[in-house]
């Protein structure tokens, strides 16, 4: 019983994705629709409660354990306020933190770089390699002395590259100036056209001509994004239960991406969180961040590369991206720490219960009524 213990704490209870609605940036790329805003509208915002607020809401009490939580503004992250100061309250609970950022706020990097050795061994940086915007500013010299920092700390840290055409030819150049700076190429991500509704590629390349363009990068992430993109998942999804999406501002918390279900988590942090599994009621045409939800086992009979795995690279002096513990914590699955639902439990989100939670209600003609109740009597003997 002890021994179980330990190893439960060594692995992540949750993920939890933390977005800052801010606009603001200090980049300008073509592929990125805050380009479009006006640099006078390109605002930040301050929290609406304190960071001391936020973190006891947050806590790894109320959440049930260590969670991985991911840190993504809309715009650049760290130009967030106080991002330092909330990032170190959650790491000394016990939580791993991955922020996504383009590295190139060098003042608050610095800021980072002072925290305990034992807390920067608890976060990711997932650092956003915009190459032909990098160029334009000549900051790709200051980007990589920044990186450098990172790689001399005890910090882990993955470099990830948007492809997008205007790229193609710049591709054996990225590869050379990654093997040179980081040790091994960078991991590639795949963009979607989010003014489409289908959010299919953005790009255009046919799928085929894409994947066979992109794939000199070796890229882990790119090929199971890849595998993902454009495929209706319609398995029982555990999205809203074991993960769970929290807007930092206003501590509106949904289970998912474009989920009607919604909650506050931050007006009463003795409140519990109710957390509800999506089941086979995704609201997306695929799993838009699947390299995080899949990885991690929210569709469990899923068979999937771990977080690590699409993170992590090996140098090629054989050391690592990411340091030995977060590794250890990013390549667990979160049904080794959670208990997965009855069949009863799963028919009744599936045929109802979870949108009359929300305060959804369905009339069903008799009949169908009748097979419900007939389904789930059987499922309740099974």
């Amino acid at each position: 019983m002890v021994i179980r213990t330990i190893i439960v704490l060594l692995k992540p209870k949750r993920m939890i994705l933390c977005d800052f609605p801010n606009n603001k940036c200090n980049l300008k790329c073509k592929y990125c629709y805050l380009s479009q805003i006006p640099d006078k509208l390109r605002v930040g915002a301050e929290f609406k409660y304190s960071i001391e607020h936020i973190a006891k809401c947050l806590s790894v009490k109320r959440l049930g354990g260590p969670c991985i939580i991911n840190m993504t503004g809309a715009g650049e992250t760290m130009l967030q306020p106080q991002i330092v100061e909330l990032c170190k309250l959650l790491l000394e609970q016990g939580h791993y933190i991955e922020l996504v950022t383009n590295f190139t706020v060098t003042k608050v990097i610095d800021q980072f770089m002072e925290l305990p050795e034992n807390l920067q061994e608890q976060m990711e940086f997932k650092i956003s390699f915009h190459y032909n915007e990098l160029k334009r500013l000549n900051w790709l010299e200051r980007f990589f002395e920044n990186v450098d920092k990172v790689q001399k700390s005890h910090y882990s840290f993955a470099l990830e590259l948007m492809p997008y055409d205007e790229l193609v030819p710049d591709i054996d150049d990225i590869i050379k100036v990654c093997e040179e700076h980081v040790g091994a190429k960078c991991q590639v991500t795949v963009g979607r056209a989010e003014y489409k509704s289908s959010m299919t590629l953005l790009s255009d390349y046919s799928k085929e001509e894409f994947k066979k363009i992109w794939s000199k990068f070796d890229s882990t992430m790119f090929d199971f994004k890849m595998g993902l993109l454009d495929v209706k998942r319609k398995e029982f999804c555990y999205a809203g239960d074991w993960t769970l999406r929290v807007d930092l501002y206003t501590g509106e918390a949904s289970p998912c991406y474009s989920q009607p279900f919604k909650q506050n988590i931050f007006e009463d942090p003795n409140k519990p969180i109710n957390f509800v599994a999506v089941g086979c009621h995704c609201a997306m045409p695929f799993c838009i961040n699947g390299h995080a939800h899949m990885c991690l086992g929210v569709i469990p009979e899923y068979k999937s590369p771990t977080y690590a795995d699409i993170r992590n690279r090996v140098r090629n002096d054989g050391t690592e991206w990411f340091s030995p513990k977060c590794k250890e914590f990013f390549s667990s699955k979160l049904y080794e720490t959670n208990s997965e639902y009855s069949k009863l439990k799963k028919f009744r989100i599936n045929t109802g219960w979870y949108f009359r939670s929300a305060g959804f209600v369905f009339k069903h003609p008799k009949k169908v009524i009748r097979r419900i109740r007939l389904k789930m009597f059987k499922a309740k003997n099974d």
